[in-house]
């Protein structure tokens, strides 16, 4: 059976494609930060359209988005109550880029960027593409 190049079946499928084409543009003439070329390749790769029901619809990007937004943070740390703030804020963040990428093994990065941009929390995008970099790179 021959393979659509243009079509994208599953999460594993994804990150076999994103490391095939994180390694041609890391080879390209053109020297650029692994970060840029990650996020290069994701942005390409979502253009691809999405066969069987891998590509999350819009509702189901916001269900995510609200369950990992509203993820508690003292529960989360709830031991420890002499936590600083910015400590338990970081829990929080960790927590979250926890549930995006369970969505990434689940239903593919593409999707997990999508949640994390719904959520519309800049710190923890920024955080969750340095964590995707070391998933795509290592899963």
């Amino acid at each position: 059976m021959e393979e659509n190049l243009n079509t994208i079946n599953s999460p594993q499928e994804e990150i076999i494609r994103l490391r095939k084409r994180i390694s041609e543009l890391e080879s390209s003439p053109e020297p650029a930060q692994l970060q840029e070329i990650v996020a290069q390749a994701i942005e390409e790769h979502k253009e691809l359209p999405a066969q069987g029901g891998y590509k999350l619809a819009d509702d189901d990007v916001a269900v995510h988005a609200r369950a990992i937004a509203s993820l508690n943070p003292s529960a989360i740390n709830n031991e420890d109550t002499t936590s600083e703030p910015q400590d338990e804020q970081e829990a929080y963040c960790q927590e979250q880029i926890k549930a995006l990428l369970q969505i990434s093994q689940d239903k593919g990065i593409v999707n997990a960027v999508d949640v994390a941009k719904k959520i519309d929390d800049f710190y923890l995008l920024d955080r969750f593409h340095s964590v995707l970099l070391n998933f795509i790179q290592n899963s």
